[in-house]
């Protein structure tokens, strides 16, 4: 009964590693294709315009109404975290689709 216990229990550390790093790209995947990339809908060729004094909030349901991106609450965050001036005022040409 104990060596059964022990193999149950006593898994060794590579293989937690290894389950470990599967979840991560598993779920950073994932995480990827529902809020990174670009939606289907993706306006190619259009403008869009971000007026002076937009709040990011405001800014990504701007982009979230133009098909330009998934989440205006995961844009707000990318947002606060990588950008030390908060969303700039202008025209945003989109050529191709891009990811956030």
């Amino acid at each position: 009964m104990k060596p059964l216990l022990m193999k149950l229990f006593l898994v060794p550390p590579r293989l937690y590693i290894v389950r470990g790093l599967l979840a991560v790209i598993f779920f950073g995947l994932l995480f990827y294709g529902l809020f990174l990339s670009p939606p289907a809908q993706f306006p190619t060729n259009d403008l869009v315009i971000i007026p002076k004094g937009t709040s990011v909030r405001d800014a990504g349901k701007i982009l979230e109404e133009r098909k330009i991106i998934h989440s205006p609450v995961i844009f707000s965050v990318i947002i606060k975290i990588f950008s030390k001036n908060g969303v700039i005022a202008g025209g945003y040409l989109f050529n191709d689709k891009e990811s956030l």
